[in-house]
């Protein structure tokens, strides 16, 4: 009867607490934030994303995804295997693709002031969506980087 009372009273603490820290503005988003974004880490409205295929795969997947999202691409750059894009109206987001450690590449997305963390959480999903897709050109061929 104890032990039961204790357990009761434990759950009844925690309740209160989470229930607390909601009213105040803190949820309790920081228990399962990690779960719910995966590894995309945000720092100073700049996500980061690290992808076990090549920083070419990557990039191809990326503008496959603001493709099909509908953001024209503005900027298109390649410089030492870092690559570089701006997308969106008003180049809403700076994109980087880049190679990070051996076998891992980086994928950066950094939004503007009017900028939507949800949107780029998006591409990034799209993005990871097109990573395993072979596009063929009107004669069968798979398609290079374009």
């Amino acid at each position: 009867e104890a032990d039961m009372f204790q357990s009761r009273r434990m759950t009844l603490k925690l309740f209160l607490a989470l229930f607390t820290m909601s009213m105040i503005g803190c949820g309790a988003e920081f228990l399962i934030g990690p779960a719910i974004t995966g590894v995309i880490t945000w720092v100073n409205g700049e996500a980061h994303k690290y992808y076990e295929e090549s920083p070419e795969v990557v990039y191809r997947s990326v503008k496959h995804a603001l493709t099909e999202l509908n953001l024209p691409i503005t900027k298109d750059k390649v410089k030492n295997n870092t690559f570089q894009l701006t997308a969106g109206e008003k180049d809403r987001f700076s994109i980087e693709v880049s190679s990070a450690d051996k076998g891992l590449t980086r994928f950066d997305i950094r939004i503007n002031i009017m900028g939507d963390k949800d949107y780029a959480e998006l591409i990034y999903k799209k993005t990871d969506e097109h990573l395993d897709r072979i596009n063929f050109d009107d004669q069968g061929n798979p398609t290079r980087r374009r």
